[in-house]
């Protein structure tokens, strides 16, 4: 009996320190939303882990109900209950869309495409043609590389593959004859179009105005600042020593912190062009931040997302690394357009899974 009551004594204990770090971190990770890297950007890391830490929690209070101290209940029931709002970023719990709408539609895919697949020619690209088959009626490309030399994929090249009338390039890098930047594709007239550069960065967005019909829509496509990691930081070797391995982890840490202060400023441009916006506005892209982030929070203000509008109980990650995953890439839309679907695409020629939507404007 000693033994035993020794055992669940020390479970207790666990038990306890288990509730008080899982509620602690979850509290952290949901400040994130409302504190910017520029301040503090701790909060940025543990976000990226947020749906484990609410899974955790959710665990810890199962446990604490079935132990003989249910007081413990307490601290992840408080971390939930506080989480509930940013929770709702990452999963929503009913969908919004509009079915069986007699109004116009239309759909706009966003797809990071990773450099174009090896600047293949759009005859063997099979990033382009896997996109010619879905035949959106707008097209929103981040990490699009061309060329000059026709042995690649030109600038030229793309536009006569596709074959939509209208298009926008910008281009913020060039090195030598190739040019990474991104682009949109519009069956719609594009009636004015412009890029959003951004300061010491290889990352960009654009403002294209779009006419449907009678109304003009303004398209913002984004590419926000990425963390730039290499092959071989992303590929740890366990047999590294010490000493190179924690090189390693303050190099990529240094990474992450100047990108999460970037995006922070980038986040606050692109909320600034939303406001001006005379239009309903339509923002997308490969944003490189999850839902629970001041990047998110910021851009998303005002604005409805459709993969919480059309995919309740999903998480829809949209970039995947080994068996981690996290939803990066966004269709956001004014209050007067309502979603009619919207799918994460099963797609494995880059990094990162194609998102569309079909809209319909209610002034269309």
């Amino acid at each position: 009996m000693i033994i035993i009551k020794a055992i669940r004594g020390f479970w207790l204990i666990i038990l306890f320190c288990l509730c008080l770090v899982a509620a602690t971190l979850l509290i952290a990770a949901d400040l994130a939303i409302w504190v910017s890297a520029e301040h503090c950007f701790v909060f940025s890391i543990l976000a990226l882990g947020f749906e484990l830490l609410f899974a955790a929690n959710i665990v810890l209070v199962i446990l604490s109900v079935f132990s003989s101290k249910k007081s413990l209940v307490a601290l992840p029931l408080i971390a939930l209950a506080i989480s509930i709002l940013p929770a709702r970023n990452v999963m929503s719990i009913s969908s919004q869309t509009i079915d069986n709408t007699n109004a116009p539609t239309y759909s706009i895919m966003s797809y990071n495409i990773c450099g174009s697949q090896n600047y293949q020619p759009s005859a063997q690209n099979r990033v382009l043609q896997f996109i010619k088959q879905q035949q959106p009626d707008i097209i929103c490309l981040q990490e699009l590389r061309t060329w000059d030399n026709k042995r690649y994929l030109t600038k030229a090249d793309i536009e006569q593959f596709l074959n939509y009338p209208y298009s926008y390039f910008a281009y913020p890098s060039h090195s030598g004859n190739n040019h990474f930047g991104i682009a949109v594709f519009s069956k719609y007239p594009i009636v004015n179009s412009r890029p959003l550069l951004f300061e010491q960065s290889a990352n960009c967005a654009s403002v294209c105005d779009i006419k449907l019909g009678h109304d003009t829509v303004r398209l913002i496509n984004n590419h926000l600042q990425s963390y730039s990691f290499s092959k071989d930081e992303l590929q740890v070797d366990i047999n590294s020593d010490s000493e190179q391995m924690r090189e390693s982890a303050v190099k990529m840490s240094g990474k992450m912190r100047e990108a999460y202060k970037q995006r922070s400023k980038q986040a606050r441009n692109i909320h600034d062009n939303i406001n001006s916006s005379p239009y309903p506005v339509i923002v997308c892209g490969d944003m490189n931040d999850v839902p629970v982030s001041y990047v998110y929070h910021k851009i998303s203000s005002g604005l409805q997302d459709a993969f919480l509008d059309a995919c309740p109980w999903q998480l829809g990650h949209t970039f995947k690394h080994n068996y981690w995953g996290v939803r990066i890439d966004y269709l956001l839309h004014s209050h007067s357009i309502k979603t009619v679907d919207f799918t994460i695409m099963e797609a494995d020629y880059s990094d990162h899974q194609p998102v569309m939507a079909t809209f319909t404007n209610q002034c269309y």
